[in-house]
């Protein structure tokens, strides 16, 4: 990804799903493929804040990633789009699972 795209990319290059008002959902993913070492972590955490997400991401000792996301359904969803679609990841396959929602979280953090 040159300087160019990677500007488009930040700048909104992606469609913020409406809110349409729905509860929000909370969902943990576990990303396998080439997700360490590419900025995986920093790129959820921009996505996420564009689309106003709550949650986090870490690095497992495995070469996995693990991130919860909460938000509307159609932004989680987002998220994980946009993520799949960085052609700096090489993400072969995502497991999810639902769990609780949170009504502690102000943003979405890197956990370390």
């Amino acid at each position: 990804m040159d300087l160019f795209q990677w500007f488009e990319r930040i700048s909104g290059n992606h469609q913020r799903p409406q809110e349409d008002g729905s509860p929000a959902v909370r969902r943990r993913f576990r990303f396998y493929g080439r997700v360490q070492g590419v900025g995986f972590r920093y790129e959820a955490r921009l996505i996420a804040g564009e689309l106003s997400l709550t949650g986090w991401v870490r690095n497992e000792s495995d070469g996995t990633v693990t991130a919860e996301a909460q938000g509307p359904e159609a932004c989680v969803m987002e998220f994980v789009r946009v993520l799949e679609s960085t052609p700096r990841f090489r993400i072969t396959e995502i497991q999810s699972e639902e769990r609780p929602v949170s009504g502690e979280e102000t943003g979405f953090r890197i956990l370390y």
